[in-house]
């Protein structure tokens, strides 16, 4: 079998990751993701001015047909699979805002797609983002804060949380700031 990494992260964000330490492990975990039963709550950075503190985004995710290395939004099930995210605005800058995003369904690249979709990319979004960033932080400002899972052992509700990375949280300062 295969104990070890559960699920992953986009390449170039920070935060989270479940690892399992056995086979056993490894299943109930696996299955946690797959039904959705787990909680994952990122934090973005994201350019713009939002109008609403809260909002969903849902629509449908797939390869896209222009570029294989990126995901696309489509208006129908028949080209991709439905993806949901739920936004809401934690800090309001001048040109950006610090997002809470919690997933509802785990698509690749999911939220940094739905926030260039709908305007507001992931600032430092190099694939994704506008091509001019305000900083040189080592990937997009996307953080997975907060995972929640039942434990496959003890069946206890675990929910574990890690800081924003120095750059990102030095970022978000200086946007405080501006």
């Amino acid at each position: 079998m295969r104990p070890g990494i559960v699920h992953r992260l986009d390449k170039n964000t920070s935060g989270l990751i479940v690892i399992a330490k056995n086979d056993a492990a490894h299943a109930s975990l696996a299955k946690q993701f797959q039904e959705r039963t787990c909680e994952k709550i990122y934090y973005a950075l994201a350019e713009g001015v939002f109008r609403e503190t809260s909002f969903t985004v849902e629509n449908y995710l797939a390869r896209s047909k222009s570029d294989r290395k990126k995901i696309a939004v489509y208006p129908s099930s028949d080209a991709g699979k439905f993806a949901s995210t739920s936004f809401a605005v934690l800090e309001q800058y001048k040109h950006a805002a610090l997002l809470s995003c919690r997933l509802n369904t785990g698509r690749t690249h999911q939220i940094r797609v739905h926030l260039a979709h709908i305007g507001h990319p992931c600032l430092c979004d190099r694939e994704y983002g506008f091509k001019k960033t305000r900083t040189d932080l080592p990937g997009q400002a996307l953080h997975a804060y907060s995972l929640s899972v039942t434990h496959p052992t003890t069946g206890e509700r675990m929910t574990f949380t890690a800081p924003m990375p120095p750059a990102m949280e030095n970022l978000r300062k200086k946007l405080q700031n501006d």
